[in-house]
């Protein structure tokens, strides 16, 4: 998957996913006594896990496509946009990856404390994305390295979200 498939059409088939998703559990839990819904209810339930478990599989894909790609083209940001020098830009990607790592290590438990207290998993998932979405805008117009910065720390806070709820959602 490169940058060029992650497109306004991907997201309308997303959405469809989603819908699909949700119509098919309604369908599933709701007792009509039509006969028809009864006959096709192992299908239906056959179609909705399969479009749950596809549409679950991208959320991590796009969140850890969005890390990778901060930490692979950070470096020609740092020198093209902030006019770093080459020389400079090992240590600005040290620090930056440093504070990545720290907001992720920081909030992750912090997270995975709330979300076992209540006992949700998918709100946090979607508060991840969102959070580390925001991070990227963040990054995308950073006028200087100290928002840079506080843009890696956003990103963290997302990705330690992430990481504290991920793991209880397969097991």
């Amino acid at each position: 998957v490169g940058p060029d498939d992650i497109t306004p059409p991907l997201w309308v088939v997303m959405g469809a996913a989603a819908i699909s998703t949700n119509a098919g559990s309604v369908l599933i839990a709701t007792d009509s006594g039509m006969p028809f819904l009864k006959a096709m209810q192992p299908f239906v339930e056959g179609v909705t896990l399969s479009m749950w478990a596809w549409a679950t599989w991208w959320i991590p894909l796009l969140l850890f496509l969005g890390i990778a790609a901060i930490q692979a083209y950070q470096a020609f940001y740092l020198i093209i946009v902030l006019h770093f020098s080459p020389d400079q830009v090992a240590g600005a990607v040290f620090v930056s990856t440093l504070v990545l790592t720290a907001s992720a290590l920081v909030f992750a438990p912090v997270a995975a404390k709330i979300s076992d207290r209540i006992g949700r998993r998918k709100p946090f998932v979607i508060t991840a994305a969102l959070v580390f979405a925001v991070g990227l805008a963040i990054a995308s117009f950073a006028p200087s390295f100290p928002v840079f910065l506080v843009a890696m720390g956003v990103m963290g806070f997302g990705q330690g979200i992430y990481m504290a709820v991920d793991i209880a959602l397969v097991t």
